[in-house]
C-alpha cells in the first residue's frame, strides 16, 4: 500500500511518502504551496490513492480542495470521529489533540506490544501513555520552554522576554551545559528556572511512570525533543516523524476496516 500523511502543524507543515510502514521521503516547509506541490508530485510520481491529512489549525477540507484529489480512492480526515487503533477512554474524547492521538498511534507502529509514554515537547508538553493493551486513559499537558519564558515577562512588570530556539541552543545540550541552577543574573535565573524545570519536570514523570509500568518505552518528539534527550537518563528513543507513522497506522486502519 502507497499512501501520504499530512501533518499541519501550528507553524510548519510535515509531509510522508510511505510504502507500507516504510518511510521513503518527507517534506517539512512553513510554506503551503509546497507541501501541496509534494502531495500532487507524489501521486502523479508514483500513482498513489490514499492520504490522511491531520491539522491542528486549518481548515482542512479546503486544504484538501487545492491537492489533485480526483485522484485519490481513498481520503481520511482525522479529527475525533475517524476510528482509530487506540481503546480511547478519555472523558471528552472530541477534545483530544489529533497530534496526541497521531503521536500514540506512532508509537504503537514502532512498539506494538509494549507500554509507551509519549513526550511531545513543543510549545506545550503532552505526556500520553498508552498501554500493551492499546489503552489510553489520559495525559498530562503543561508548559514548554518558550511559553515559560513568555509567561514570565508577560505576568511580571520587570523581567525581560528571552526567546528560546532549542535547535541553536541543542550544541550546549550536546557538551551537557544545561543553565547553571545558581544562575548569577536575571536572564540566566530566567533560562535556568525554564530549562531545567522543564528537565526536572520530564524526568519526574518518566520516573513516576516506570514505577507503575514494565517494559516502558519513552518516545520523544516535538521540535524541542532533541534538545533534552541526551540529558534524560535511561533508554529514551527520539523520533521526529512520530506523528507521521501514526498517520500512516490510523490510514491502514481505516483502509482495512473498508
Amino acid at each position: 500500500m502507497k499512501s501520504i500523511s499530512v501533518d499541519i502543524g501550528n507553524t510548519r507543515y510535515k509531509g510522508g511518502f510511505f510504502e507500507e510502514n516504510n518511510l521513503i521521503e518527507t517534506l517539512e516547509t512553513k510554506e503551503e504551496n509546497e507541501i501541496l506541490s509534494f502531495i500532487d508530485n507524489l501521486i502523479e510520481k508514483h500513482s498513489i490513492e490514499n492520504i490522511i491529512i491531520a491539522s491542528t489549525r486549518t481548515d482542512l477540507a479546503n486544504f484538501l480542495s487545492k491537492t489533485n484529489q480526483n485522484k485519490l480512492k481513498n481520503t481520511f480526515l482525522l479529527s475525533s470521529d475517524l476510528p482509530v487503533p487506540l481503546k480511547n477512554h478519555y472523558q471528552t474524547p472530541k477534545t483530544l489533540g489529533t497530534d496526541r492521538i497521531a503521536g500514540m498511534c506512532g508509537a504503537k507502529a514502532i512498539f506494538p506490544t509494549q507500554n509507551c509514554l509519549v513526550i511531545d515537547i513543543g510549545t506545550c508538553i503532552t505526556y500520553d501513555l498508552i498501554d500493551k493493551e492499546d489503552n489510553f486513559f489520559g495525559g498530562t499537558i503543561s508548559p514548554g520552554v518558550s511559553m515559560r519564558l513568555r509567561a514570565m515577562h508577560e505576568f511580571t512588570q520587570k523581567l525581560p522576554l528571552l526567546e528560546w530556539n532549542s535547535i541553536e541552543n541543542l550544541q550546549d545540550n550536546q557538551q551537557n551545559n544545561f543553565p547553571n541552577l545558581q544562575g548569577n543574573s536575571t536572564k540566566e535565573a530566567i533560562l535556568s528556572g525554564a530549562i531545567n524545570g522543564v528537565m526536572m519536570e520530564i524526568q519526574g514523570i518518566i520516573y513516576h511512570f516506570e514505577r507503575l509500568y514494565q517494559d516502558l518505552h519513552i518516545i520523544l518528539c516535538g521540535g524541542d525533543a532533541f534538545y533534552f534527550e541526551k540529558s534524560l537518563k535511561g533508554t529514551i528513543f527520539a523520533h521526529p516523524k512520530l506523528v507521521l507513522y501514526g498517520l500512516n497506522r490510523i490510514l491502514q486502519y481505516n483502509v482495512k476496516k473498508k
